[in-house]
């Protein structure tokens, strides 16, 4: 267990590395929030899995990356997704005025 959590401390720091320094995503407080939910439910959901795999519960460990998983997708969609939406409600509610 203590490896597993040393890999997870590993992935999550390779994730923030990317998000905040590779990319430059977090301009807007909403990418931040988002970034920092993505890469937190990234952990949880790689931990529960694994921690379940590893208890003997593969079922389980299915189960919840398929649920996990998905709503982790849909985080990182919005996040990659909500800067563009951002942008075209601001043009339209200054074409408004």
């Amino acid at each position: 267990m203590g490896f597993m959590r040393y890999s997870l401390a590993i992935v999550a720091a390779g994730i923030t590395h990317w998000a905040f320094f590779v990319q430059k995503s977090h301009k807007k407080w909403y990418t931040f929030l988002l970034a920092v939910l993505f890469i937190v439910f990234t952990v949880f959901t790689l931990d529960f899995t694994l921690t379940s795999a590893l208890e003997g519960a593969p079922q389980a460990a299915m189960v919840s990356l398929l649920i996990f998983g998905l709503a982790d997708v849909v985080l990182f969609v919005l996040w990659r997704v909500a800067p563009t939406i951002a942008s075209k409600l601001s043009l339209k509610s200054k074409t408004k005025v």
